[in-house]
């Protein structure tokens, strides 16, 4: 069976801690870490002399470090190695300010460890090393963060039709996505993305349909018309543009004059042939 390892940031130059790591039955990895000094475990932990610790509460950046350790998927704690209060007679500091310090740490849910020195800082870091060793080795890595500027795009860019890009023009041309919203109707966009974004803005939660099936019509309504089919023959076409079923000037103008039949004909000198018999 393998034993535990623990992971060393290359910037920590503890070897005395890292020893002891070793002589307490757990192997060292050095690399290079996001947040910590150590990890080992399900744990990540930061290690400060006292030194280092009461001046990290008067400049601040204790809780620095503290809100990188809770940014990352790994249970967090910082290890105090040395002697606090005796450490606290020679240093112009309140108690109650260390003391207040710890607190706001605990209810930041990060973990505080004292240790005597660095002897038993090493063997904490086997120990829970030790106490985790089905789930392998596990490098903590920082949650990304989503700042405010993402989210006002992503906002404007889920709307059909927008996207990052032009979701970024109109957050540079209104301020605010809420004053972008207010205004979408002057925005300088085509018309069926306005109809459609009409659509997603003005409809009632719960009351509208697909909006693939209102595309859809959408676009069925614009389709323009077939084109006309080619006229008939003159002699049949009969135009009722009067609206009343006349037959239109225009048809009887174009019309052909019909042919005249040969037996309906009257030749002249057999008409006068007849009325000289009759």
């Amino acid at each position: 069976m393998r034993n535990p390892v623990v992971l060393v940031d290359t910037r920590e130059h503890a070897e005395e801690v890292i020893r002891h790591i070793k002589e307490s039955g757990c192997g060292v990895v050095k690399t290079k870490l996001e947040v910590g000094d150590y990890v080992a475990g399900r744990f990540v932990f930061e290690r400060k002399s006292v030194n280092d610790f009461i001046n990290s509460i008067i400049d601040g950046r204790l809780f620095d470090q503290a809100m990188r350790l809770r940014e990352v998927d790994l249970k967090p704690a910082i290890v105090v190695e040395g002697d606090l209060w005796r450490e606290l007679k020679h240093r112009k500091i309140s108690p109650n300010a260390v003391l207040g310090a710890q607190l706001a740490l605990h209810s930041m849910d990060i973990g505080v460890v004292y240790t005597e020195d660095k002897t038993q800082t090493g063997v904490l870091l086997c120990l829970a090393a030790k106490r985790e060793t089905k789930g392998g080795i596990k490098t903590p890595s920082v949650k990304k963060k989503t700042d405010i500027k993402t989210l006002q795009i992503a906002l404007l860019a889920s709307l059909p039709g927008i996207g990052p890009r032009r979701a970024e023009e109109l957050l540079k041309k209104y301020g605010t996505p809420l004053n972008a919203l207010l205004n979408y109707k002057s925005w300088e966009i085509d018309e069926k993305r306005h109809v459609i974004i009409k659509r997603v803005l003005e409809t009632p939660y719960g009351a509208s349909s697909s909006l693939d099936d209102f595309i859809e019509s959408n676009a069925t309504r614009r389709l323009p018309s077939a084109s006309p089919a080619a006229p008939p023959d003159a002699g049949n076409l009969l135009e009722t543009s009067d609206g009343l079923g006349r037959l239109s000037s225009s048809s009887t103008r174009h019309r052909p004059p019909q042919a005249a039949d040969d037996s309906s004909r009257t030749d002249p000198d057999s008409s006068r042939q007849s009325q000289s018999n009759g």
